[in-house]
């Protein structure tokens, strides 16, 4: 029914416009000598078909502005042109520009003005934060996420984005006002390329009614589009002068490659130069994705692939198989033998981690149709990767760009198989603008999207049951045809290394447990109409609606013997055994796909996950002289279609004819749509002409991660009959609830600089956490509920200098206090696995960071200075460590963390503060008409060793303190010095800290 409503609103609303990628302009135009109005007088926008004529008051307002850099021209019969440049007009925000015209005399000439930033714009009644091309070309970093991350109340860490206290899925991505996040992980999807970027808005919480499916904020980056000039440049970075075994400046090469190429302009036979056009591409090749302080110590061989002791020594019987290749090592000699006689490995080290690349490939574009009054516009963008993640290293914190099911040992001698992921993301969108009249203009739009990746094994991708396909471990291939596998054969059941080190390692050409691949894409209609009423009423109100289609397969359990195992049984099927049932044995979950892992649409309630969002808004927004106020309401509708569990204790499970455990039917009940109604409230008055206070008031509520909803009907009951412990979404799910307020004042301070102090305060009801159902039948387990509370307070200062003498600047602080009973729906995983007893009061959140901030100077001389247009921007981050619960010293490595005895209060200790210097270094030069602009760009400078995450017995990122334990040390009495170093490998992970220094040479060329 409700759905219904919205329906019924859409067709009502005859014209409306997709918000958040246009500005507004207004302004006066004046007698300049008298200063009396001057009715009539036109405004245009240069290039554009964009402008408006004077009231009878002298003022003007022009509506759907493109974000950018323009030029403003008012002229009036009997007076002089008079033209603005470098006016800058930013989304969901208001430009002031007030023409002074002198009346005519000899020189006819048009008067051209600089337009000059405000340093305080009154219209924002949130706290929101700007970025321009300019400034991104300047700063030494790269993303629309790194750019966010520098701005106040932002928690950066280990690449994980937190804003003001939320969870990572509560920050809403749009790009070009395309919704461009995951709903399965609620997460930004995809990158766009630096030299695309037109602008970055980022708002950090209050945002206006318009905005949806975020509690925490909001980033929105605009693309550039074609201008009436035809525009090409292109940009080339590397690090590829620096040697990758041997030190450099401190620092090895990493193989960080990017290119990128671009070209924008009118088609000119069409209309007269009224299409235009922007294409832009960029290639990276990234050989260490991640680079890591940790370097990777690397255990030297000789010649025939044996590892060296520390004389220098072969360490190996060489015994040989048919293929030349050694395949035992001595291991009287590699590890301690019965006299206790052992060797040590040589290591030595090298920047890039093996096996950890990254191929991406980028595309964006647009094309506009000016028919004026209506404008379309057509683009999009979309990404390739091709990646491998890192396997096989303590856990010791939840880290990113891990694989599930990996196992211990990929790292040392393994990392060949590392497994790889391959993704596809697509955005694409049509926009239709018509404006109405000088006050209405509305824009429909339809896009599309996809995000969809395949993780699975280097060496079988696809065709995972190949990995047990030999015929020495059994009788059988898995394809039945008694051929040996030749990959088997040296790298399964007869690996080239047969020893697991110290029990720490698997045996060379050990593949990754989990094969998964996952499609999700959507449908989406949005629009809105615009409509200025009068000089002080901008009323908005607008809607949007996408259809999700999401499809998932997962399969664990599948090493080199496992996967045999299944083939084994695959060719025994027969009336005790099916092929479905030995699928399902491995925890198959399958919807969208079949049990073997192909597309189907005919699986009952294993189907396709066809989830509806939708959504409805009005806004008044109110400019007053004196006031600015924001009035918003929104209804948010999510409708999961899917029917829900009716009593998740109670679930029954049944044989079918094909001997597979599935779900009864008596189980499922209708699982109705929630609805929502969110008020959202700002203001902003200025007490002075250099003093303006703004406040905020707002509910916002969000979907829960669909990854969190949704499963397999056979792996539930498959999991229910195995009767061991396990963890299952929920379909019966409800939204996450924030109610949050803020208020604070912006000062400028002389000609020159602003300051803006704004506090915050959050209240998070039902997020998700992982709770025990301790009397379910027929086997307890833990299911995702709405239980998790928390509260967030803090205070953001941002300062702002404007260019003066060379110089430009911008600091952020914060101080800020992030609780809650939960950092993630995961945090008590190991509570639920023990079935101990959860906290139920608020404590420090995992990313509760005390202090955060970053400096930014940039120094920039001029074409007329003695050494002409030379840049040197400078970045300085710093925060202090962030919270972990203290417990007893153990073992990350052996037997993992599901041990954890703690010794202090939830979040009690705070690791070790984080310093870091990046800086850019560049010289422009312009010959023939092209501007060069080359630059030395250099990350951390200082090479400051920064922990992301610590191990929670220690506070420490490379020490468990495993070797303080008596089991400890019984460890280094069974394996030696060299169980010691091979163990202190595995602790090493490298994404328990942050960069190392790295140094990249650039050029860039715009003509």
């Amino acid at each position: 029914m409700e759905l219904l409503v919205l329906l019924v609103v859409f067709s009502l609303v005859p014209a409306m416009t997709y918000a958040g990628v246009t500005g507004k302009i207004i302004g006066k135009v004046t007698d300049k000598e008298t200063g009396e109005a001057l009715p009539g007088a036109n405004v245009v926008i240069e290039g554009s078909s964009l402008g408006a004529a004077t009231t009878v008051q002298g003022g003007f307002i022009i509506l759907n502005v493109p974000p950018g850099t323009m030029s403003i021209k008012a002229s009036f019969i009997g007076y002089r042109d008079v033209v603005f440049n470098e006016v800058l007009v930013h989304p969901d925000l208001t430009t002031e520009v007030n023409f002074e015209l002198p009346t005519e005399a000899i020189e006819v000439e048009s008067i051209a003005i600089t337009a000059t930033r405000p340093l305080i714009n009154k219209n924002t009644t949130n706290t929101t934060r700007i970025k321009t091309a300019e400034e991104i070309e300047a700063l030494p970093v790269r993303g629309f996420r790194s750019i966010m991350s520098l701005e106040s109340g932002v928690t950066s860490v280990g690449g994980r984005i937190y804003v003001r206290g939320g969870r990572r899925e509560e920050i809403a991505t749009y790009i070009d006002g395309v919704y461009q996040n995951n709903p399965t992980t609620g997460r930004a999807s995809g990158d766009i390329s630096n030299n695309a970027i037109q602008e970055v808005v980022f708002q950090a919480g209050g945002f206006n009614a318009e905005y949806g499916f975020a509690n925490s904020g909001v980033v929105q980056t605009i693309t550039k589009s074609g201008g009436a000039k035809y525009s090409l440049s292109g940009e080339v970075i590397t690090d590829e002068f620096l040697s990758k075994s041997d030190k450099t400046l401190g620092t090895y090469s990493y193989g960080y490659n990017v290119y990128n190429l671009s070209l924008g302009g009118p088609i000119p036979s069409l209309m007269d130069g009224k299409i235009k056009f922007y294409l832009g591409a960029e290639r990276r090749f990234l050989q260490d994705a991640n680079p890591s302080n940790f370097a990777y110590q690397k255990l030297l061989l000789d010649e025939n692939g044996n590892p060296l002791d520390a004389q220098g020594n072969p360490i190996t019987t060489a015994v040989n198989d048919s293929t030349g290749k050694f395949v035992k090592w001595d291991t009287e000699n590699a590890f301690p033998g019965k006299d206790g006689a052992y060797k040590s490995y040589q290591w030595d080290e090298q920047g890039i981690w093996p096996d950890k690349s990254s191929l991406q490939w980028l595309w964006n574009g647009n094309i506009t149709f000016d028919f004026n009054p209506i404008v379309v516009r057509i683009g999009g963008n979309s990404q390739r990767d091709n990646q491998r993640l890192l396997a096989g290293f303590a856990p010791g914190a939840d880290y990113q760009n891990t694989t599930d099911g990996a196992g211990v040992g990929f790292s040392l001698w393994n990392s060949v198989n590392n497994p790889k992921q391959v993704s596809w993301r697509d955005s694409y969108h049509l926009k239709v603008t018509h404006t109405l009249g000088s006050n209405t203009f509305y824009t429909a739009q339809v896009n599309y999207f996809r995000d969809k990746f395949t993780r699975s094994s280097v060496m079988f991708g696809d065709s995972f049951w190949n990995v047990g396909d030999a015929v020495d471990i059994g009788p059988l291939g898995t394809e039945g045809d008694g051929i040996t596998n030749p990959y088997i054969t040296q790298n399964g059941s007869k690996p080239i290394l047969d020893q697991r080190s110290a029990n720490l390692f698997a045996a060379f050409g050990t593949q990754p447990g989990l094969y998964w691949k996952e499609d999700w894409q959507f449908w989406g209609v949005k629009a809105d109409l615009t409509h200025q009423a009068g000089t002080t009423h901008e009323i908005k109100a607008g809607l949007e609606y996408r259809y999700n289609t999401y499809k998932n397969y997962a399969i664990g359990g599948y090493g080199a013997a496992d996967l045999h195992s299944l083939a084994q049984s695959l060719a025994q099927v027969g009336p005790d055994l099916t092929a479905e049932q030995a699928y399902q044995v491995r925890f198959v979950d399958n919807f969208g796909y079949d049990v073997f892992g192909n597309e189907s649409g005919n699986l009952g309630r294993n189907d396709a996950k066809n989830p509806v969002i939708a959504a409805f808004y009005l806004q008044d927004k109110i400019e007053l002289e004196d006031l600015v106020m924001n009035f918003g309401l929104r209804y948010d509708y999510f409708d999961p279609a899917y029917d829900g569990i009716a009593d998740v204790e109670h679930v029954k499970y049944e044989l079918t004819d094909q001997r597979v455990y599935d779900l009864k039917e008596e189980n499922f009940v209708k699982n109705d749509p929630w609805t929502t109604i969110s008020p959202r409230l700002g203001f902003s008055f200025p007490v002075t002409d250099r003093t303006v206070f703004h406040a905020q008031y707002g509910k916002f509520v969000q979907t829960p991660e669909l990854n969190r909803l949704y499963t397999s009907t056979l792996n539930y009951a498959w999991s229910l009959q195995s009767g061991n412990f396990f963890t299952m979404r929920n379909p019966n799910l409800d939204p996450v609830r924030t109610t949050a307020y803020e208020v604070g004042f912006r000062q400028q301070l002389g000609t020159n600089s602003a300051l803006d102090i704004t506090a915050y305060y959050k209240e998070i009801r039902d997020h998700i956490r992982l709770v025990n159902l301790d009397f379910a039948t027929p086997v307890p387990y833990a299911i995702y509920q709405n239980q998790d509370y928390g509260t967030v307070k803090g205070l953001a200062l941002s300062y702002t200098l404007r260019r003066t003498s060379r110089i430009s600047a911008n600091l952020n602080y914060t101080l800020q206090w992030a609780a809650g009973t939960g950092s993630d729906a995961n945090t008590f995983f190991n509570i639920a696995w023990q079935q101990g007893i959860f906290p139920t009061y608020v404590a420090p959140l995992d990313f509760d960071q005390r202090h955060v901030g970053t400096v930014n100077i940039d120094l920039r001389t001029t074409k007329d200075d003695v050494v002409p247009e030379v840049g040197l921007n400078v970045l300085f981050t710093f925060g202090s460590g962030l919270a972990f619960t203290p417990v007893r010293k153990q073992t990350e490595v052996l037997g993992g963390t599901s041990g954890y005895f703690p010794i202090g209060q939830v979040g009690s200790s705070y690791g070790p503060w984080v310093t870091q210097m990046d800086l850019k270094l560049d010289k422009t030069l312009t010959m023939a008409g092209i501007r060069f602009n080359a630059y030395v760009w250099a990350v951390n400078v200082l090479d400051f060793l920064n922990a992301n995450w610590v191990y929670p017995g220690t506070g420490e990122p490379d020490n468990d303190g495993y070797f303080d334990t008596e089991a400890g040390q019984t460890f280094l009495r069974t394996w030696g010095e060299n169980g010691r170093e091979l163990y202190n490998f595995l602790l090493r992970n490298p994404n328990m800290v942050g960069p190392p220094r790295q140094i990249r040479l650039g050029l860039r060329f715009d003509m």
